[in-house]
């Protein structure tokens, strides 16, 4: 295997992740970004795979710092929109299982097989459109977990359709 040295480390794939954990506390519960090491690696493309993420253990992690290493394709994150940087860094956060930064947990540096639960999230983050990657339409995950506007309407209860009968 060939030594790469054409690559540079970045911190923006890491500041994505920390607004997503904020974003979608409930999806990224523990999500520490700080434990995950990201690299860039100048000439490289992938257009399915922009992002992949690589588990550190032992005997690595006694000298890392760090849980994980997410290697960019960099000629292709260059071409991503914006959009596009923060769906594939949704999709690649949603490969760590809960407990992963945790040294005690069965789920430490684990990466979870892709299930309906992970599908499903990656579906509702970006607007409901399977083929993120390639369709415009797909939404922004930062946008989808933004609260909506207040339309003045309220959800109908049942003590309001009971008051409607009995007048």
């Amino acid at each position: 295997m060939a030594k790469v040295t054409d690559y540079n480390c970045s911190p923006e794939v890491n500041e994505i992740m920390v607004k997503m954990a904020e974003a979608f506390p409930k999806v990224f519960p523990g999500f520490d970004a700080q434990k995950i090491g990201c690299v860039h690696t100048n000439g490289k493309a992938s257009s399915r795979k922009p992002l992949a993420i690589k588990s550190v253990k032992y005997p690595y992690d006694v000298y890392l710092d760090k849980v994980y290493i997410v290697e960019v394709a960099q000629e292709t994150w260059a071409e991503m929109t914006d959009k596009q940087k923060r769906l594939a860094v949704f999709h690649t956060m949603c490969a760590v299982p809960e407990g992963a930064f945790d040294p005690q947990s069965k789920n430490y540096a684990g990466k979870k097989r892709p299930d309906y639960e992970m599908y499903a999230e990656e579906f509702a983050a970006a607007g409901g459109v399977p083929n993120w990657m390639e369709n415009d339409e797909a939404a922004d995950p930062l946008d989808q977990a933004k609260p909506k506007k207040a339309t003045g309407r309220s959800p109908v209860t049942a003590e309001a359709i009971a008051s409607v009968g009995s007048k």
